[in-house]
C-alpha cells in the first residue's frame, strides 16, 4: 500500500519532526508527499531549514513530491530561495493554473444569495 501525507506544510514538519512518527515513517517509507499551500507558513529559519530537508532528502531518494501553492515560480524563489525552488522545479512538473478563485466565485454567490434574502 503507498503511503501519503497530504497537508500542509506546518503539519508535514510537526509529523516528520515528531520523533514516533518520523521513526515510523522511516520504517514503512513514505511513498508519497503531498505539500499543500506552500507558502502560507511562516518563513523563519527555523521552517525554512525544515523544507529544505525534506525536499533534499526527497530529491536526493527520487520520491514523488506534489506541491500546491498560490505562489508563482518567481515569488517561491523570493520567499524560499534557489536551493529549495530550484528543487521543485526539478521534481515537479509545474502546472498554473489561470481559472479565476473558486473561493472568490462562491463568495460572490453567496453575497448574492444573501441579498436576495435580504431584499436587497
Amino acid at each position: 500500500m503507498l503511503k501519503v501525507i497530504f497537508a500542509n506544510l506546518l503539519k508535514i514538519i510537526l509529523t516528520l519532526t515528531y520523533a514516533e512518527n518520523f521513526k515510523k515513517i522511516k520504517e514503512e517509507g513514505l511513498g508519497l508527499l503531498v505539500i499543500d499551500d506552500l507558502g502560507t507558513e511562516q518563513g523563519t529559519e527555523w521552517s525554512l531549514s525544515k523544507i529544505y530537508t525534506i525536499l533534499d532528502s526527497r530529491y536526493r531518494k527520487k520520491l514523488p513530491t506534489i506541491v500546491t501553492s498560490n505562489y508563482s515560480l518567481g515569488q517561491l524563489k523570493e520567499r524560499y530561495g534557489e536551493r529549495i525552488v530550484d528543487r521543485l522545479i526539478e521534481m515537479c512538473i509545474n502546472i498554473e493554473n489561470k481559472n479565476p478563485s473558486i473561493r472568490k466565485i462562491k463568495a460572490e454567490e453567496n453575497k448574492e444569495k444573501l441579498r436576495g434574502m435580504l431584499g436587497g
